[in-house]
């Protein structure tokens, strides 16, 4: 079957987790064409290369955001975005007219779809419990999912990894999937020998300030550090100081290594994230959620309730207090099942044709 594969391109979580959907897809002997753009789409482009072809299309415009107020920030460029999702939805609708397409993916590109019988979106955020947000959210949510005849989601269907988030309430009429926990991380066999792993992730400029963050407080921690920067713009590796080394990107087969070999993680609190150290079986971590980004503010409160992961605010970072404070009580979480299975639940889908 042919297959248009939409990415959403704020930061890299997006384009990390359909890693392995596309990558059974390819198995199966299936045709891929790929819509992303920015870091998300060069991301895709060195993991498939010519398996795949490609189309540079921006999807919705975001803000900078240099405060908390990620919202309102929103709120007043509504027209910019209003207008960037029109732009893209022209530009899709060449491409599907052209490709005729078996099945149109899109992993949360609200303006990637045909019809309802060919149209899958792919998300993870339903409604927010107990939050100012939740009706806005909900109604949003109700209102981008209305031209997708099957919703994926990609977590468990009771106690998943984002809990009421990621439960469908309100969406009527629809096929919705519960396929499970996506990764593009494994789970190898390496000694533990990384005292502390940085993992970066984010959109612009929260990814550099947090970066910057913690260059500095990182010199007074002792132990094996690396820190990977996420930031496939820039080929830079350096030593800084005896015990840090600063990648400033790390292609899926090194930043899975360097996973697999840290004895304690800090990052963001987004959901692939999380998901890539659910994978892995890791309980030794502190997460930084993105300010402003409602959904990691809830995921990284949420985990701190359960017991899960520690959380701690950017602008309130003490790595040696949070490093001891993480280490005390914290369980992680136990998926129901793993990325493998969760790939073959989504072909399932695709191939019931």
């Amino acid at each position: 079957m042919k297959i248009l594969f939409g990415v959403l391109d704020w930061g890299l979580g997006h384009a990390t987790r359909d890693i392995p959907l596309i990558e059974g897809l390819l198995s199966r002997s299936h045709s891929v064409d790929i819509v992303s753009a920015g870091r998300a789409l060069k991301v895709l482009k060195e993991k498939f290369g010519g398996r795949c072809n490609y189309y540079d299309v921006a999807s919705l415009y975001v803000p900078q955001i240099y405060s908390n107020y990620f919202i309102l920030e929103c709120a007043m460029n509504l027209h910019k975005m209003a207008a960037s999702i029109l732009q893209a939805r022209k530009e899709i609708n060449k491409i599907i007219k052209k490709g005729k397409y078996d099945w149109i993916v899109s992993d949360n590109r609200f303006e990637l779809y045909d019809k309802p019988s060919n149209s899958i979106m792919i998300m993870h955020t339903f409604n927010f419990d107990n939050h100012l947000l939740k009706y806005p959210i909900t109604k949003v949510m109700e209102f981008v999912a209305k031209p997708y005849g099957i919703l994926v989601v990609p977590d468990f269907p009771k106690k998943g990894i984002a809990d009421v988030m990621s439960q469908n309430k309100n969406i009527h009429n629809k096929e919705v999937h519960y396929i499970g926990i996506l990764s593009q991380i494994r789970k190898k066999h390496y000694k533990k020998n990384i005292d502390y792993f940085i993992s970066l992730s984010g959109p612009e400029p929260q990814r550099t300030i947090l970066e910057q963050k913690l260059i500095k407080q990182c010199v007074k921690i002792k132990g094996n550090i690396v820190i990977a920067g996420a930031n496939p713009d820039v080929n830079k590796t350096e030593n800084i100081g005896k015990n840090i080394k600063f990648y400033s990107f790390l292609n899926n087969q090194y930043q899975e290594e360097m996973m697999n070999r840290a004895k304690f993680i800090i990052t963001r609190s987004g959901f692939t994230t999380t998901a890539n150290m659910i994978e892995l079986g890791k309980r030794k971590a502190l997460l930084i959620p993105c300010p402003g980004q409602p959904e990691q503010e809830y995921l990284a409160d949420l985990y701190e309730r359960k017991k899960y992961f520690h959380h701690v605010h950017q602008d309130d970072i003490n790595l040696e207090k949070d490093i001891k404070a993480a280490m005390k009580g914290f369980k992680g979480y136990r998926p129901l099942w793993k990325t493998k299975k969760s790939v073959k639940k989504f072909l399932k889908i695709i191939e019931k044709r």
